[in-house]
């Protein structure tokens, strides 16, 4: 601001200097060329009066006022004494101080010329009478010429005159000098004040961005963005690196922010922060999925308005009355979900402490600690039986019936026929095993009726013997799939096989393999006993019977379907059942057709 008002008076200052030394040349050139006409008209009436013969009257006379209207002046006429040889002279005299007075000879005669001082003091007795009539009272010295320019105080009346008029002239130029200067002045105050309000508009508007944030911050999701302030005082260049500084904090913290986020919204854990208020500062995805919470704001509202689940609000009222953890765990939500939830008190600065809630959802880990239990227990009891069965008859051997060939034989068969029912349950086992490490599987083409054959020929052996019909259909033209045989052998295998074992005598099983745009259909349908709907969710889990001890009476290991299952999850297969009771079951599996690129 001080530059530029330094600036201003400088232009000024120039301004100024310019227009003074430009009147003052026009005064001079103005002074020039007036004293140059005085002194031409001077030479021209000296020389006109003296040359001319005036004729009586003097006032009428025509060359009196061609005269005064040539050289614009009021001829006075002065007679004097004629001097010896010589006529009257008329001559001019300088214009008396007030119009029409009348004086003496002896009070004009100092102003006039020496020489017609010098006519007049030929008869000194003589009374001689001056009439002064100007042109324009107001300005008679303008109407005023001398007669003589030469020398004498003629002269200096006639400079007077002169330097009269160009002070007029002067004060025209001042006048107007200055009219220009005051112009220029108030243009350049004006210049200024509008540069003035301009700025502050400007840096209003360049501080209007601030204000807004001020009193409506942005949310706390997104980057505080503030503009740059214009660079006019060290004050806005100070604030110019405080929003810079500023606005790289915000974008920390709000990257920072998202990768929290980030983080908290990928946990399997719900995590989930109350104040010491009991409003809700925190709550991820998981809390939402665990708790089963609409999808709304909750941002410091009321925890009891948000969750509402009792053993929450317990642990949320206890750890911020006592200040210590607790553990609880529980089903909670409509879907029954056993949930282990725990309690710790969280700082949260000046000596206040809110809670934070880890949930942890445990109904996988509870029903695979129940599958694996039951497991145990399977296993043991698929064991136990044969196990018990081998002692109970070779405990008979020992006893005597060795002596006895034909009870020997019979109880040998049964010890081996439970043998081998141990080896089916270990070789099912690690069959199982195997499947779910997907070490086993080896992937290629073949045809899938052909694969089926050994299949159908042993399912043909169990069939005879119960008087089981067998209906097929096949496929007249290869249907080539991409799978493991052994594996794909294995799922047919144990579902025909539990087709047989769990259908009536005299009863049917109908095997079709079918081909879709996308998939190699295997079906496999009975009218045997069927399965309770109950039953149908769990029956491809490891053991399970539908019925209590239906696996041991009919031979079966429990580990069929389960091995059906993983097998057709590891070749990118599904399989369905539907069953009903008394009315037989319906098991579909479906595998995926090679593509083009695959079977070429």
């Amino acid at each position: 601001m001080r530059f530029q008002f330094a600036l201003a008076f400088l232009w000024l200052f120039g301004s100024s200097l310019v227009l003074w030394l430009g009147s003052s040349f026009l005064f001079e050139q103005e002074e020039r060329g007036i004293a140059e006409r005085f002194q031409r008209d001077t030479r021209l009436l000296q020389q006109a009066l003296t040359e001319f013969e005036w004729p009586t009257p003097w006032e009428v006379a025509p060359e009196w006022e061609r005269l005064e209207t040539e050289f614009d002046v009021d001829m006075i006429p002065l007679i004097l004494p004629k001097p010896p040889g010589t006529g009257s002279m008329v001559v001019v005299s300088p214009a008396a101080n007030s119009p029409a007075t009348e004086s003496s000879a002896a009070a004009i005669m100092p102003h006039w010329h020496p020489t017609i001082r010098g006519m007049a003091q030929l008869q000194t007795t003589a009374e001689l009478t001056l009439r002064s009539i100007p042109r324009n009272a107001g300005e008679r010295q303008v109407a005023e010429k001398s007669l003589f320019a030469a020398e004498g105080a003629e002269q200096k009346v006639h400079v007077l005159f002169a330097r009269k008029v160009l002070r007029s002239s002067q004060q025209r130029l001042w006048w107007i000098s200055g009219g220009a200067i005051f112009a220029l002045g108030t243009l350049l105050a004006t210049a200024l004040v509008a540069n003035y309000i301009s700025r502050n508009k400007r840096e209003y508007a360049a501080f209007s961005p601030w204000n807004r944030v001020a009193q409506s911050p942005p949310p706390h999701d997104q980057p505080l963005q503030l503009p740059h302030l214009p660079a006019t005082t060290p004050l806005c260049l100070s604030l110019d690196a405080v929003a810079d500084a500023v606005n790289a904090n915000t974008n920390q913290l709000h990257n920072a922010n998202q990768r929290s986020n980030l983080a908290l919204g990928n946990l399997q854990e719900g995590v989930l922060a109350v104040d010491d208020q009991s409003r809700v500062l925190l709550a991820n995805q998981a809390v939402h999925e665990h708790l089963e919470l609409a999808n709304e704001p909750y941002l410091y509202r009321p925890f009891l308005e948000v969750v509402r689940v009792p053993l929450l609000t317990e642990i949320v009222q206890h750890v911020l009355s006592r200040g210590t953890p607790r553990e609880e765990t529980g089903e909670i939500g409509t879907r029954a979900r056993a949930l282990r939830i725990l309690g710790r008190p969280l700082p949260l600065g000046n000596g206040c402490n809110g809670v934070l809630i880890t949930i942890r959802d445990e109904t996988l880990l509870k029903r695979i600690d129940a599958v694996r239990k039951d497991f145990i227990a399977n296993a043991s009891h698929e064991l136990k039986t044969p196990l018990a069965a081998i002692r109970a008859y070779a405990e008979t051997l020992q006893m005597g019936a060795l002596d006895d060939r034909e009870a020997a034989e019979k109880f040998v068969a049964s010890i081996i026929s439970q043998a081998d029912r141990i080896d089916g349950l270990v070789k099912g086992m690690l069959q199982l095993t195997r499947v779910e490490s997907n070490s086993a599987l080896k992937m290629e083409a073949f045809d899938a009726a052909e694969a089926l054959e050994p299949c159908l020929t042993a399912a043909r052996a169990m069939s005879l013997s119960k008087s089981i019909q067998l209906e097929l259909q096949l496929p007249e033209h290869p249907l080539i799939i991409q799978s493991d045989r052994d594996g794909f052998q294995t799922i047919a295998s144990n579902l025909l096989s539990n087709a047989v074992r769990y259908t009536p005598e005299g009863g049917k099983v109908q095997i079709s393999l079918t081909e879709t745009p996308q998939h190699c259909v295997l079906s496999v349908i009975d009218n045997g006993i069927g399965i309770r709907e109950a039953d149908l969710e769990r029956i491809f889990e490891r053991f399970y019977r539908a019925e209590k001890g239906r696996s041991s009476d009919t031979g079966g290991t429990g580990l069929g379907l389960s091995i059906v299952k993983h097998l057709i999850n590891a070749l990118g297969g599904s399989v369905t059942a539907t069953s009903q009771l008394q009315s037989g079951s319906c098991f579909e599996v479906r595998l995926p057709l090679p593509t083009r690129r695959q079977t070429s």
